[in-house]
């Protein structure tokens, strides 16, 4: 069931209009979430069955064709930056956690790097981002 929350959303983002919007940005947040979670279950996969395996794999790909979609729709990423730099500065103190998150910040950074000029014009990296990724890096 979450798959197909996931592929209707997705479904949405690509009809929705770009713009800045609350409900955007509070999609990508969530599905951010959901990349997250889905991540740490794949780091710590070990313990599960080959059918949930790759349960998830589908479901981290879904959820990384949603945030595609929904980055394109935000308008400005900075938004998603400030998102992203609040998920670092709330980071876990849990290995497999902080992990996780890393990683699903990384890959949202990937994704809206990869967004068109013409569509998130001059943008800037976030200064607050910028200043937890060294925190969160490994002594």
């Amino acid at each position: 069931m979450q798959l197909d929350i996931v592929k209707v959303t997705t479904s949405l983002a690509r009809h929705a209009k770009v713009g800045s919007s609350l409900a955007i940005i509070g999609a990508v947040s969530d599905v951010m979430r959901q990349l997250r979670k889905s991540i740490q279950w794949s780091i710590d996969d070990g313990n599960l069955g080959a059918d949930i395996i790759k349960w998830n794999r589908k479901f981290q790909e879904t959820v990384v064709e949603c945030l595609v979609q929904l980055s394109y729709k935000v308008g400005e990423a900075s938004s998603i930056l400030d998102f992203m730099s609040a998920m670092m500065e709330n980071v876990s103190t849990i290995t497999v956690v902080t992990r996780a998150t890393i990683a699903s910040v990384y890959r949202t950074t990937q994704i809206v790097a990869s967004i068109p000029k013409f569509v998130l014009p001059k943008q800037a990296f976030s200064e607050a981002l910028f200043h937890r990724l060294p925190l969160a890096m490994p002594s």
